[in-house]
């Protein structure tokens, strides 16, 4: 399956993080400085996001008809790995989510912000969204 959400967030100017995660709850999480080749979370960090899907964890091939999903993501702090940020609670960030499904018979790609540009690319800090988290 291709289908997979992704959840897009700065601390600051510098650089932000994007989490991506598969409708079976594969995932990646990837840091990402201003010019600079991005870096990946290890297997450590990865370990820590708790994940609830309502499709399994098994991969399959693409489902016609009813193809609804949910995910839910336990993300711990340890997900800012370049940040030493202690609580979520009170914090700052400018961010957007997305929904994809890039190599689906029918791709779609959604964001929750829009994104003024003429072809989807959702690694563009300029179009997220300031928010203050509880």
């Amino acid at each position: 399956s291709d289908s997979c959400c992704e959840f897009f967030f700065a601390l600051d100017d510098k650089a932000y993080y994007n989490i991506e995660c598969t409708c079976i709850g594969r995932m990646l999480i990837g840091y990402h400085p201003n010019g600079e080749q991005a870096e990946r979370a290890n297997s450590t960090i990865l370990s820590q996001v708790e994940r609830i899907t309502t499709l399994g964890t098994e991969p399959f091939v693409e489902r016609v008809g009813n193809n609804r999903w949910s995910l839910t993501l336990g993300l711990p702090t340890a997900t800012m790995f370049h940040h030493n940020i202690e609580s979520w609670n009170g914090l700052k960030l400018r961010c957007n989510l997305y929904k994809c499904g890039d190599n689906l018979s029918k791709p779609h790609f959604l964001s929750w912000q829009p994104i003024a540009l003429p072809q989807p690319c959702f690694h563009c800090p300029e179009f997220f969204t300031a928010i203050e988290l509880e």
